[in-house]
Parts: C-alpha cells; structure tokens; sequence
C-alpha cells in the first residue's frame, strides 16, 4: 500500500511496453498529466516473470529523462500466475478480528505455501446473514515482489505500492461507475488475456487465458505468410488491404477457434459459482480493438460488449490526442487504474 497520500504515478510493465500514466482529480473527473509509452525491443516480462533486467530498466531511465515527471512515486502492478486475488468467506460477528484469524484463512483456501508469498487482504462491505464477511485476498510470491523492487530501485524511481493487475483495472472499472451487475473484463494483453469477474460490481474471480493479441497475429501470420509487423496490421485494420474479405474471415476463425472457448469455459465457472449469467462484457488492453473481436463476442455470447473506456472521465491536452485516439487508446487502462491509486475505492 502508498506509505502517504502522495498522488502516485501508475508504472505498467508488459511483455512488449512500459506505460506510465499520472493524473489529478478535477471537477468533473480526472485530469491527464503524463501519459508515454515506452516500447521494448523483445519481450521482456513473460506471465509476470521478468527475463531481461536491463533492458525494463534502461526504458524506465529513458521515461524518466525523455517526459520528465516531477514526481516519480511509483505504483506497479504484477501479473501472471505468481499473483493472487481470491474471495474467500469467513465467519465472524467482529469484521476486526479478522486480523487474527487471516493465515488460517490463507492456509484453509489457497492452495499455496503462506511462507513463500506476501499477502493482504481487504474486508468487502458485505456481510451476509450468517456473519460471513467477504475477505478479499491478494498476494504474490515474495520472490517475484524482490525482483520487481530490485529492478525500480536500479531504475531509480520510488516504489511506493504493489498490487496484482486484477485490482488496478477493478479501480478503473469503479472510476467509470458502471453498472453494478453481473458482468466480465476482459484484459487483452500481448502474450495472454485476464478475465475478472464482478458480481454485483465487487469481485469474484479472475482467469487468466493463454491468448493474446500476439497470438492472434501469429495465426494471422502462419495463414497469410506476412511479416509479425503485417500481421499486426491485419489484426487492427484489415479493411484496407487487398484481401480485406480473406483476413475478416481469418480472424472470425481464429477468435471462434482460439478465444472464445476460453471465454466461454471461463463464464460458465461464474455461473455455477454465483447462480447467475454475465449481463455485460467490457474489452480492455492493448488486443481489445483487434478487428471484430467486440462483434464475435456479442455474437458468440449475446450479451452487450462494450470497451472499458477510461477517457471517457480523462480530460487531456492536444499533446495526447494522437495516442488516447489510436489503436493503443486501452494499453493504458492499467496504469490508469495504478494512478487511480488513493483517489478512487
């Protein structure tokens, strides 16, 4: 957690990207500050464990130098399958003494070694009949929180606060105070996808899936025998290429086959889990506008999809208008939910 009220700046290291964001609250919403996106020769962070030290950390110096951010107070986020964010239920009449009672709770419902990881939790407001409180339980392995504060402290920015990915995009999700019903994000990284559950706009469960926007360009790849940079090309704008209609089809092939199972999979654990259907799926991520993704979707689930928009509350200046309306307009939406950090629930 922040050690102070400080506004943090919201640091996203992926595979192929480091995005940092910083905001201040306005009247109306939120105010852009800093946004810069910090590409990455080869992917770097692979499923939250980090393989090539000095290059994130030679990018990290350059942001520094290159947008020159006053305040370089740092909050991060952790991914992949050493994080933890799990909803348990405990029986209590005093919500305090949960305290004492949280490493039975780590012992009795996750199946991993306490000792190895460093865990929180937060008490969600709920309290059902019978006095079982929702205990909101986070975490990750205490080895990959010593790399990634090794790594910041190289880079020379102060860490001031860690959380699985899952939480900053739940933040940005309460930001944009949607709807509180029974509904998905679905975070489209590069390498894979992380889908989050909300029951009632608080947390259920997450799943991470194996299928990314990468993924997605190389099957696209392997089809036509183009270059990764073609690929990518066709992934977000196919219309207009030559074999438009040949790529459109492709990729319907390739969500139907390669990620909408997992989608599907996914959605029927929430609903023998909480006795309900999903109403709304939000698309997230730097994947999210990959070229009729949102309509396969829709039509593979036929319920309302819509993109986890956080520009709608963010004010910004011309200086950022090329980027919040591009291609890469939800690659932020981690690092805006760190920002967020201290000035939403």
């Amino acid at each position: 957690m922040s050690s102070n009220d400080q506004l943090l700046v919201g640091l996203d290291i992926g595979a192929r990207a480091i995005k940092v964001c910083e905001v201040s609250p306005s009247k109306t919403g939120f105010n852009l500050i800093n946004l810069y996106d910090g590409k990455l020769e080869e992917i770097s962070v692979e499923n939250g464990t980090i393989i090539d030290f000095g290059e994130i950390v030679d990018a990290i110096t350059k942001i520094r130098e290159t947008v020159l951010i006053d305040n370089f107070s740092i909050a991060v986020a952790l991914k992949g399958p050493s994080t933890i964010l799990r909803r348990v239920y405990a029986y209590t009449e005093k919500p305090d003494e949960l305290e004492e009672i949280f490493r039975w709770i780590a012992d009795q419902y996750l199946p991993i070694d306490p000792e190895e990881y460093s865990l929180d939790y937060i008490i969600l407001p709920k309290v059902d009949r019978y006095n079982h409180a929702s205990v909101l339980v986070t975490g990750a392995k205490k080895e990959t929180i010593a790399d990634f504060v090794s790594l910041l402290e190289s880079a020379k920015v102060d860490l001031r606060m860690v959380e699985p990915e899952s939480l900053s995009l739940i933040r940005l999700y309460r930001a944009l105070n949607l709807p509180k019903v029974s509904s998905a994000i679905i975070h489209v990284g590069h390498i894979g996808s992380l889908m989050i559950f909300l029951r009632d706009g608080d947390f259920d469960f997450s799943k991470e899936i194996s299928v990314g926007g990468a993924v997605i360009a190389d099957e696209l790849s392997d089809i036509f025998g183009v270059s990764q940079e073609e690929a990518e090309r066709y992934r977000h704008r196919p219309l207009g290429e030559s074999n438009a209609t040949e790529i459109v089809n492709a990729l319907e092939v390739i969500y139907k086959d390669s990620l909408i199972p997992h989608i599907e999979e996914a959605c029927k654990l929430y609903e023998i889990r909480s006795g309900r259907a999903i109403s709304v799926i939000y698309l997230s991520g730097g994947g999210a506008t990959s070229y009729g993704l949102k309509e396969a979707i829709m039509s593979g689930f036929l319920v309302n999809v819509d993109f986890l928009d956080p520009w709608k509350m963010i004010t910004y200046s011309e200086k950022y208008k090329s980027i919040v309306e591009s291609d890469g307009r939800y690659t932020f939406n981690v690092s805006l939910g760190l920002a967020l950090y201290g000035l939403v629930y």
